[in-house]
């Protein structure tokens, strides 16, 4: 790339990062032109001559996975020729070395034919990662010659380490990749089983509905519900009549135990230039992890998607959703709920916990919060308060 070119770039780019607009508010000043947070870290970087590009990739794995550290140099001619040495290492949430190593960038001379490259890999290795749960640092410097040091962070996690689940779990759909998941966890569950049982039970509904499907099932798992079961849809799909596989948001779930009028439906938050921003509020189901506003989006970039839940009637817990303020519109949908029915409860989901059960650590930590809670939604004395409203009540989740 030519030196100028780049410059030209440079310029383009300060110049319009510099400005806001009262709009949408996506530059780095505000309306009052005060810098948003982590603009003086932007504008580091990108002026940087000399800096590490560090990169982590999984960044969330289990204890005795491996992980693949790779240390990128952007050098502006900052470096003369030569060669220089430069420290590697992994850093365990003790503040121990889990790795540590020395090597060597060379400089190459400027020929006529050939400039100094802007970006170079220098170091690239996969390694095992067996040490204590947490969050790890893989930092990069130079020990002699230049001072440019980078870093970045992963995650590890422990299944030794894990939430005890508490309850013994009644799984409800056609999901055997889920059964055995369990099973391999040593997680205490039994198959969902049909017919009338009062009192409090802990129902995970996954994947497509069980045989025969459509009305009769929704609706026997809805009286289920009101007898004083606590179920979890852990995808949201269960609840749509048909695939999801269109991409033409928003799909009605029809299925949701919902009066007919009042369903909501499986939306999609703006996830381009004008993104929505994902919230989670201190509460059981993010015991253990970040919580408590905006979420660390490199902590639930596997989890974390576009889907919410649009148009619902009413909200007993809203627990995690999305905020987005900008662009053309406004939307505030959430991610998960929690509902009461009579004397039970469900609980609404669309983070990707499903999906990545045995491969993302927070997942599993995700959904045994949940299990936990839910067994404990609804009390004693709620059931005997809310004792024959079931009966009293019609059955508006018929699809008839």
């Amino acid at each position: 790339m030519d030196r100028n070119a780049l410059v030209t770039a440079t310029i383009i780019g300060l110049s319009a990062l510099l400005t806001t607009t009262m709009v949408n508010m996506k530059k780095t000043i505000d309306a009052v032109r005060e810098a948003k947070p982590g603009m003086a870290d932007v504008y580091a970087d990108m002026g940087a001559q000399l800096r590490w590009c560090v990169f982590v990739e999984p960044v969330h794995v289990y204890r005795g996975a491996r992980v693949t550290v790779e240390a990128v140099l952007c050098n502006l001619d900052a470096l003369p020729p030569g060669d220089y040495p430069v420290r590697v290492q992994v850093i365990n949430p003790h503040l121990q070395r889990a790795f540590d190593e020395q090597i060597t960038v060379t400089i190459p001379e400027v020929t006529l034919s050939q400039e100094t490259p802007f970006a170079q890999l220098v170091f690239s290795r996969e390694m095992l990662i067996d040490g204590p749960a947490g969050r790890y640092r893989a930092v990069v410097e130079f020990t002699h010659g230049a001072a440019a040091a980078g870093e970045t962070a992963f995650n590890v996690g422990d299944i030794a380490e894990m939430p005890e689940v508490v309850p013994e779990i009644v799984l409800w759909g056609d999901d055997a990749e889920l059964a055995d998941w369990l099973t391999s966890r040593g997680l205490a569950w039994r198959p969902y089983a049909p017919g009338h049982i009062a009192g409090r039970q802990v129902i995970l509904a996954c994947g497509s509905p069980p045989a025969p499907g459509g009305t009769a099932v929704f609706d026997e798992l809805a009286s289920r519900i009101t007898a004083g079961a606590n179920v979890i849809f852990l995808t949201a799909s269960t609840l749509v009549d048909g695939e999801c596989t269109t991409g033409r948001y928003p799909y009605p779930m029809c299925w949701a135990p919902f009066p007919l009028a009042e369903r909501p439906s499986l939306a999609w938050a703006s996830s381009w230039y004008f993104r929505a921003d994902h919230w989670a509020k201190v509460h059981p189901i993010f015991a253990g992890l970040p919580s408590g506003g905006v979420m660390d989006y490199q902590f639930y970039r596997d989890v974390i998607d576009g889907n919410t839940i649009a148009n619902l009637p009413s909200v007993d817990e809203a627990v995690c959703g999305t905020l987005y303020t900008s662009g053309a519109g406004f939307s505030a949908d959430p991610i998960i709920t929690i509902h009461r029915l009579c004397a039970g409860s469900f609980l609404l989901n669309t983070l990707r916990i499903r999906e990545h059960l045995g491969s993302v650590p927070p997942a599993e930590h995700l959904l045994r919060n949940m299990l936990n809670y839910m067994a404990t939604a609804t009390t004693e004395s709620e059931r005997v308060l809310l004792k024959g409203i079931a009966d009293e009540r019609a059955t508006p989740w018929n699809m008839v």
